[in-house]
């Protein structure tokens, strides 16, 4: 009787070779993905198009260039040694560390910046002028140089 019962069933997806019914799920995914396929195709076919179109009167695409800065222009330092700066002429429009410190280091010698000083407010003779500073900070916290 077990073979008869196997004739009488109905006829499976897979006797048939037709694949299974889909799900509601299933058919709302199966329809997103034609319809995004088709908004890629139609994508493609129009940068095709557009390809073909632009390869028929295109023109040679010109090399960019780099800009080459100007040069500046060299400075010359007019102020007289040991005196203040000169500021007649035109100031630059950018940061030009030569053309700002070309006279302080001569007129702070002239003043007397790097002479040793006792308490008393007197030339000292017998040493240079040290500025100490503390070693380098390799624990990374505070220490007495930083206080100074």
């Amino acid at each position: 009787m077990a073979i008869e019962d196997n004739l009488n069933a109905a006829p499976t997806p897979e006797s048939t070779g037709t694949p299974p019914p889909l799900t509601k799920n299933q058919e709302k995914n199966e329809a997103k993905r034609k319809a995004k396929m088709e908004k890629f195709l139609a994508k493609k076919a129009a940068q095709e198009a557009k390809g073909a179109e632009a390869t028929g009167n295109a023109k040679p695409k010109e090399k960019k260039t780099k800009s080459v800065p100007k040069p500046k222009d060299t400075f010359v330092n007019t102020t007289p040694e040991g005196e203040k700066k000169d500021m007649t002429l035109e100031m630059a429009g950018s940061y030009d560390p030569v053309a700002v410190e070309s006279a302080w280091y001569s007129w702070w010698e002239k003043q007397g910046y790097f002479q040793p000083i006792t308490d008393n407010g007197e030339i000292s003779a017998k040493g240079s002028f040290v500025i100490t500073a503390p070693p380098p900070n390799v624990t990374g916290k505070l220490h007495i140089g930083h206080a100074m």
